[in-house]
């Protein structure tokens, strides 16, 4: 009867509602307090002379603490407002139910909040990375920090020799443009970018001489024919994969010059 009574209870009278929207509102302030302490504390390093790597690592640190706090806090939050379903589960297997003679306790549907959740345990992961990082960066020398680089450097430089001929043989330019151009930008002195960029730009002129080979023909075949609107969908659609090419754009004007041309002869008739 206790049971049934506590099943029925209204949800707006449950106290671990109001200890959830606590939880969540402390969260928020906190991320909140903490976002904004470490802008004023970075924009005090920023306008101060004598300013230090040692000091920057600190105002991050504090900031990755405070805001993993208040991750963990929401991360509370999400768990207590699931612990009806999970006490409902508990008694369902000490009853000994099943799924198939207890039908009431339907698997749960997801829910925002879920979505919600996995997206708070991923960050809270990165997080945790991060400061594990920051940690094991600050217990090294400079030596060491050194060979960490060089290593790290090294492969990245091995997985994008990999990434990237794989990528072009895809067709997936911008993907194998975007990955070099983070790459150079974590480690700009290495010569190994050069190299692969050479392979991205001589498979980029490939397909677009392909491209336009290919699309000179259809063209030439539709201004036969005075289908200069279908002509113009196949430049349109060629500008779009080389929006840089000046060879398309050249080809571009004859269809305009030739399709002007044609409506002058129509008229002229």
């Amino acid at each position: 009867m206790a049971d049934t009574q506590e099943a029925n209870a209204p949800d707006s009278l449950s106290p671990g509602r109001f200890v959830v929207a606590a939880l969540k509102i402390m969260a928020g302030l906190l991320a909140l307090v903490a976002v904004i302490a470490v802008s004023v504390r970075f924009w005090t390093l920023g306008h101060a002379p004598d300013t230090t790597v040692p000091a920057l690592v600190e105002a991050s640190v504090g900031f990755i603490a405070w805001f993993g706090c208040a991750v963990l806090m929401w991360g509370l939050a999400e768990i207590l407002s699931h612990l009806d379903e999970i006490r409902v589960l508990l008694r369902n297997q000490a009853a000994g139910v099943t799924a198939v003679q207890a039908p009431a306790v339907p698997f749960p549907r997801p829910r925002p909040n879920d979505v919600r959740s996995e997206a708070q345990t991923h960050l809270l992961e990165e997080l945790v990375h991060l400061m594990r990082e920051v940690r094991d960066i600050e217990l090294l020398s400079e030596p060491e920090r050194a060979a960490r680089l060089r290593a790290e450097a090294t492969e990245l430089v091995q997985q994008l020799e990999r990434d990237v001929p794989m990528l072009l043989r895809e067709h997936n330019l911008p993907e194998a443009r975007q990955r070099l151009q983070r790459a150079r930008q974590r480690f700009p002195a290495l010569s190994n970018w050069n190299v692969l960029a050479q392979q991205i730009e001589q498979t980029r002129a490939q397909f677009e001489a392909h491209d336009l080979e290919l699309a000179t023909r259809e063209i030439d075949d539709l201004a036969a024919l005075g289908a200069w609107d279908r002509a113009t969908d196949v430049v349109r659609t060629l500008q779009q994969r080389h929006p840089d090419a000046e060879q398309v754009r050249e080809l571009a004007r004859r269809v305009l010059l030739g399709q002007a041309r044609d409506h002058r002869d129509h008229a002229a008739h």
